[in-house]
């Protein structure tokens, strides 16, 4: 099927997006709510190929003025997951990352919470019944960048 690469991504890639979002999530966004977040211009938006297939993908917020970073979605398709996908999207993600970076995760995620901690990423807090469908709290985690990036 192809090599991995990860790739910055374009507004051509909004229904591929959109179809691994409703796979991946039970509340997924809706395509505009997706499409305004590729058109944000402080927004870093990654996906994840094997050959032409989008598999994954990433998605952040820097905002400069604060000099932090928020990862907003990572995701890899079901069928492609334990291929360290999330890993490559998280690295590179990480990478375009300014200062600290933030993320929230359910608090049941257990396989992407080890991912994060992987990656340094430490729990500091936590949003009640903060996830719909089913109700579940996230945890605030966050990646304290010191000029160095895993």
């Amino acid at each position: 099927m192809g090599e991995l690469q990860i790739l910055p991504m374009e507004s051509a890639h909004l229904l591929q997006l959109h179809k691994a979002e409703i796979a991946c999530f039970n509340a997924p966004w809706s395509i505009s709510t997706l499409g305004d977040v590729l058109l944000n211009p402080n927004g870093v938006s990654l996906a994840a190929f094997l050959g032409e297939k989008l598999v994954g993908y990433g998605l952040m917020l820097n905002m400069e003025i604060v000099g932090e970073s928020e990862i907003i979605n990572i995701a890899v398709l079901p069928e492609y997951r334990s291929r360290r996908i999330g890993d490559a999207l998280l690295r590179a993600l990480i990478q375009r990352g300014e200062g600290k970076i933030s993320l929230e995760v359910r608090a049941s995620n257990e396989a992407a919470r080890a991912l994060y901690m992987k990656h340094n990423f430490v729990a500091k807090g936590l949003r009640k019944e903060y996830y719909k469908n089913p109700t579940e709290d996230a945890i605030i985690m966050w990646l304290e960048v010191n000029g160095e990036k895993t």
